[in-house]
């Protein structure tokens, strides 16, 4: 049973999560239109930036005080392809967690807006070998290291081919991955987990300082 006292910090707490989610801004815009915005879009790119892009379009999401902090940026030449690829807001994946949870914050973090599944933790059919090896993520498939290892586990075969397996289903390359998916592995087939535990159509490295960013900036009181 919960005490009265807990029962309120546990309010609080989430009423101040909440408040801390919507001070997150979130905007699509010219970057010729908005030189401060646009250098925030610059900067989150660091070295990868192309100078190409500068024309483009931009989404951005950031908290702006006292130091303005970007989560999350991309651009676009189409600005409609834009809207379009956002979908569901950066915000309102945060929203609908009760709390934070790191695990699901780097989730975001790597494969927004390209998530295909509830931001949560996973809640399907349970196998306790697939639980513990993707406990790190919730028990979903987000991250490259993860795909690669439970090819291996199915298939036995080394490091060289479960990378390109990788390559092939982030590319999407149908072909290419199908001779595999039927491998059995955990009492099913390595192409039943995919389509059971993946959380998009790709896998990502983890982002553990930007989610650790996001986290405490969620969960920081204010003084």
């Amino acid at each position: 049973m919960i005490k009265p006292s807990e029962k309120q910090t546990t309010t609080n707490n989430s009423h101040s999560y909440t408040t801390k989610a919507n001070a997150i801004c979130e905007t699509v815009f010219n970057l010729a239109d908005n030189d401060d915005l646009a250098k925030l879009v610059r900067n989150s790119y660091g070295t990868y930036w192309d100078e190409a892009w500068e024309g483009r379009y931009a989404y951005i999401a950031y908290f702006d005080e006292p130091v303005p902090k970007v989560f999350y940026a991309t651009t676009d030449s189409d600005l409609e392809s834009l809207k379009q690829r956002i979908g569901k807001s950066f915000k309102s994946h945060l929203l609908a967690m009760v709390n934070p949870d790191i695990k699901l914050l780097n989730i975001l973090l790597c494969h927004f807006p390209y998530l295909q599944k509830p931001l949560q933790q996973y809640n399907g059919n349970p196998n306790p070998f697939l639980d513990a090896i993707l406990a790190e993520s919730a028990g979903w498939i987000a991250y490259k290291y993860q795909l690669e290892n439970l090819f291996m586990l199915a298939t036995k075969l080394g490091n060289t081919e479960a990378e390109q397996f990788r390559k092939n289903l982030n590319a999407k390359r149908i072909e290419k991955i199908t001779p595999f998916l039927n491998t059995p592995l955990f009492n099913t087939t390595l192409g039943q987990i995919l389509e059971d535990r993946m959380i998009s159509e790709f896998v990502a490295l983890p982002c553990y300082s930007s989610a650790a960013e996001l986290f405490y900036y969620l969960t920081e009181t204010d003084k």
